[in-house]
């Protein structure tokens, strides 16, 4: 991706974005496009090791930083797990891909 692009994409999305259902298929490939495009992530999923595979994978190769949360995202008690993992980070842009 230019430079460009990425530069128009962190201008208008800010610096994270959250992806539900990141750990294979539709999910993993956002996540991938949005690590590209110089997001840094926050991958959530329900099984910990595809998602922790996921975030060192995307780190070493676009040089961002990304933030696996292992979820169950049917849990009574979503949004207040969703904000302590997301914590102070700035999200700009969410893919909720996750059923």
């Amino acid at each position: 991706m230019r430079q460009l692009d990425r530069k128009r994409i962190r201008a208008r999305y800010g610096p994270w974005a959250l992806v539900a259902g990141a750990s294979e298929g539709i999910g993993r490939a956002f996540s991938e496009q949005l690590a590209a495009a110089g997001l840094n992530v926050v991958l959530t999923a329900r099984r910990e090791g595809p998602l922790t595979s996921l975030a060192t994978e995307l780190e070493q190769r676009f040089g961002i930083h990304a933030h696996p949360v292992a979820i169950d995202l049917a849990r009574p008690d979503l949004d207040t797990a969703i904000r302590t993992a997301v914590g102070d980070r700035d999200i700009g842009l969410l893919v909720y891909n996750a059923c």
